[in-house]
């Protein structure tokens, strides 16, 4: 079993260094609480300084780091993944609609349901 930092105990200066090695080396491996790995991602997208790494961990992680973006009401962050365009997908924009109502956020709803109306736009088979 890897060690786990005990952030509640105070281990700062190995967090520093964590936090530090997953925000300047990409590396998503380190044990550092999901939520501050989820922060990261989302800024580093948002300042478009998403390498392979970081678009691997996003991707990989896509529910939950969108859930937390609804949760802190992140409008950035779901219209960065929405203009990225291959993220959200007719598969997985449900499920993000589904939570949005459910924590109440119809400013998310709202923006989500617009997006799967242009998926299914985009989906849907041309005629000939």
């Amino acid at each position: 079993m890897p060690f786990k930092r005990d952030y509640k105990r105070g281990d700062i200066r190995e967090s520093v260094q964590d936090f530090f090695k997953v925000f300047s080396e990409k590396d998503f491996s380190v044990k550092i609480p999901p939520k501050t790995k989820y922060e990261i991602a989302c800024y580093l997208f948002g300042q478009n300084q998403a390498d392979t790494e970081t678009y691997a961990y996003f991707k990989k992680s896509l529910l939950k780091i969108l859930k937390f973006a609804i949760d802190k009401r992140d409008t950035e962050t779901v219209n960065n993944v929405i203009k990225e365009g291959s993220l959200i997908t007719d598969k997985n924009i449900d499920k993000l609609i589904d939570y949005a109502e459910e924590k109440g956020r119809t400013e998310f709803s709202d923006i989500l349901k617009k997006h799967k109306e242009q998926l299914e736009f985009q989906n849907k088979p041309k005629n000939k």
